[in-house]
C-alpha cells in the first residue's frame, strides 16, 4: 500500500467523519469561515492548510503536504486542496473564505 493511499485511508477513517459533523453543526446556523493559509511542518515540509474559523480559533478541515522551501504552491496545489473541501462543506452552505495575501500570484 503506497503511503499516499494508506494517508487517504487514514483521514476517511479517522478525521473526515468528525470534520463532516463540525461543518454540518456550524453551518446550520451560521456562515462558514474558512482560511487557507502555508505552515511549516518538520524538516524542509510546507502544509497548505485550509480551515474553519470558529470562536477565535482555527480548526484544520483539508490540508496537502509536500517536500520543499518556504515558498509559493503551484495553481495545481491550491485547485487540487480546495476541491477536497468543496467535497466536504454542506450543500447549501454560506461560506467565507480568506486567504494571505501570497497566494494573489
Amino acid at each position: 500500500m503506497s503511503s499516499g493511499l494508506f494517508h487517504r485511508l487514514n483521514a476517511q477513517v479517522y478525521f473526515l467523519p468528525y470534520a463532516d459533523a463540525l461543518l454540518e453543526s456550524l453551518a446550520a446556523d451560521r456562515t462558514l469561515l474558512l482560511a487557507m493559509d502555508v505552515s511549516e511542518a518538520g524538516r524542509k515540509c510546507l502544509v497548505l492548510m485550509v480551515s474553519v474559523i470558529y470562536e477565535k480559533r482555527s480548526l484544520p478541515i483539508a490540508w496537502i503536504v509536500v517536500t520543499g522551501n518556504k515558498g509559493h504552491f503551484p495553481e495545481e496545489t491550491h485547485v487540487r486542496l480546495l476541491k477536497r473541501v468543496h467535497e466536504i462543506i454542506p450543500e447549501g452552505a454560506n461560506v467565507i473564505f480568506l486567504g494571505a495575501r501570497s497566494f494573489l500570484g
